[in-house]
């Protein structure tokens, strides 16, 4: 399980979180929503660790490996395709390691100490190896790359001749064989066609980890996910179902919302009124005086027009391919 306890977090001045907590259950899958500037991004970045909050902590089991996609594009360097992709995912190293242990191992004799002190390492670096499915990894690249829109060939290319559009698929070909625990995606279909789209979507409903998405497109949202987060006012708070069964939820939230306040509008005006009227009644002084206190202590109710108009009007993300 992933927890955010009572983070609190501000950013160039301007308070993103506070006293934030979220569970995240091992391999749930949850659509992370807001309006822009909430702190969905952020709190990917907290997750992933690459910032920290001001207060609280982030944590999760430390053998776990989380695979975080940002939205903006990430630089990816300049190989050939297949070469990076092991490089990316580590496995460049461990056979690099590999390599090197099994050199020494052969010019050393048989029951000596270094030798005994080797072979552990030979066998924990085979496990790490077996773990990113080392013997069948450029299979499995050639399958996902082709899933993600690649051409037969194209593995061999520099990375460097590819647009900023296909770089951002070479990040999620990289991320998808480091074979993650966690997924943390922002926007992983914005560079996709409707044929790479619906390719991931098939890979991910079969993806075994925990699964943590921010999209624009509805249509993932709902296949993929069954928690939706709601990030506003510094906090998170989830709602059970995909994307259109929060946006139903929320709605009839609101539309209670209205109901209350418009209930407690008018019992504020009712009160109000009888104050004015009796205020310089001595008889009724005790009375005016309660209800001048009653109105002091009303919380009023919100109707959150702001979060209508992020959960109602979330624009349908058009599955027209290659932005």
């Amino acid at each position: 399980m992933i927890r955010c306890s009572n983070i609190s977090l501000t950013l160039g001045g301007k308070r993103i979180f506070d006293n934030l907590n979220l569970a995240v259950p091992t391999s749930s899958r949850m659509g992370v929503v807001g309006d822009n500037g909430a702190g969905k991004t952020t709190l990917f970045r907290l997750i992933a660790g690459e910032i920290s909050p001001d207060r609280g902590e982030v944590s999760f089991p430390s053998r776990w490996r989380l695979g975080y996609l940002p939205q903006d594009l990430v630089e990816v360097g300049n190989a050939p395709l297949m070469e990076l992709l092991k490089e990316k995912t580590g496995l460049a190293h461990i056979e690099r390691d590999l390599n090197e242990v099994r050199n020494r191992l052969s010019g050393l004799k048989p029951h000596s100490r270094e030798r005994t002190s080797l072979l552990d390492r030979h066998d924990r670096l085979v496990v790490s190896y077996e773990a990113l499915d080392g013997y069948g990894f450029e299979a499995m690249a050639a399958k996902i790359l082709k899933g993600l829109g690649f051409r037969s060939g194209d593995e061999k290319r520099m990375s460097g001749e590819f647009s900023g559009g296909w770089k951002m698929r070479i990040s999620l070909a990289s991320l998808l064989l480091s074979r993650p625990d966690v997924l943390l995606l922002d926007e992983p279909t914005n560079h996709l066609d409707t044929e790479s789209m619906e390719w991931l979507e098939g890979y991910l409903a079969s993806f075994q980890g925990t699964l943590l998405a921010i999209s624009h497109d509805r249509r993932f949202l709902d296949k993929l996910t069954g928690v939706t987060v709601e990030i506003s006012g510094g906090m998170a708070r989830p709602y059970p179902g995909n994307f259109s069964e929060y946006v139903r939820k929320r709605s009839q939230e609101l539309e209670e919302a209205e109901k209350l306040a418009k209930k407690q509008e008018k019992e504020i005006a009712r009160t109000a009124s009888f104050i004015e009227r009796f205020r310089y009644k001595a008889s009724k002084a005790a009375q005016v005086q309660s209800r001048i206190r009653a109105l002091e202590k009303i919380d009023r109710v919100e109707t959150a027009e702001a979060s209508r108009r992020v959960s109602m009007r979330f624009p349908p993300c058009p599955r027209s391919g290659l932005e």
